[in-house]
Parts: structure tokens; C-alpha cells; sequence
């Protein structure tokens, strides 16, 4: 399993002072663990398929997976409580990624709070060029293996 980032997501998480290798490794480690890991990650909670927009003409192959909450402290107290109790853990701050039948995984970008679900409900013509964007992303990772943002 080789997990790859795009030059979007890298220089995002550098400006936020996140380490994309760190970033990384965390992933992967969650992936190699799961479904087991979803209860135990800080980081990562419940993941879930996009039915939209399609990725090589099929829907569900764009994932996302919540991440713990940043600026809500409501939400991320909220995520802790779940975290100690083993619940599946939810919030507005979503990794988008996709996985290749190689099993082989290509982290898109990080839809921040305020914004995630907001976005993939493609309500307006630029969350839907968002996401169509995210879905181009993952066709051309799939067919190919190459990274183009």
C-alpha cells in the first residue's frame, strides 16, 4: 500500500503548520488498521463513500473520512467524548481521497470546518466545480497512477 498526496493538500498542510509526512504515515497507519482503528484514531473517524459526482462513470470510488475538529471547541470536545467511548466519531472537517484496486491511496484535499458537507451537497456551481474537481483528481490517479493537482 503506497499512499501519495497532492501538491494542493501537501502545501495546505504545510501552511497550517502540519507535517505532510506526518499526515501520511497517520493515514496509512489507519488504513492498515481498519476497521478496527476507527474507534481508536484521534485523528480519524467515520469514513464514507461520495455516490456524487462520478469518478470514471461510477459513483462511491471518491472517499472522505472525518477528521478531528480544529476551531469548533464545541465539536471537538464533542469528538474526544466519542473517541474515550469507542463511538464513530463525525464533524464538518472531511479528507477527501481515493483508493486504486491496487490499493494504493491518493489524499486530495482536506474540506475544512464550516465547508464539508456543505461542499459535497454540490448546491452551487462552485462547490459542484469543488467536487468535480476532487472527482477529475481521482480519475486520472486511477487511470494511471499520476497526481495532476
Amino acid at each position: 500500500m503506497a499512499v501519495s498526496i497532492t501538491n494542493a493538500l501537501r502545501k495546505a498542510l504545510l501552511d497550517s503548520k502540519s507535517n505532510p509526512q506526518e499526515f501520511i504515515d497517520a493515514f496509512a497507519l489507519w488504513k492498515e488498521c481498519w476497521p478496527a482503528f476507527e474507534y481508536e484514531s484521534e485523528l480519524f473517524g467515520k469514513e464514507s463513500a461520495y455516490g456524487l459526482p462520478l469518478v470514471d462513470g461510477k459513483p462511491n470510488l471518491l472517499m472522505h473520512v472525518h477528521l478531528v475538529p480544529i476551531r469548533d471547541q464545541v465539536a471537538r470536545g464533542e469528538w474526544y467524548r466519542r473517541l474515550f467511548h469507542r463511538r464513530r466519531k463525525v464533524s464538518d472537517r472531511a479528507l477527501v481521497y481515493v483508493e486504486s484496486a491496487r490499493h494504493d491511496f491518493l489524499l486530495i484535499a482536506i474540506l475544512e470546518e464550516g465547508d464539508a458537507h456543505r461542499v459535497c451537497q454540490m448546491r452551487t456551481p462552485e462547490d459542484v466545480a469543488t467536487m468535480e474537481g476532487f472527482a477529475f483528481v481521482a480519475e486520472k490517479f486511477l487511470f494511471d497512477g499520476s497526481i495532476v493537482a
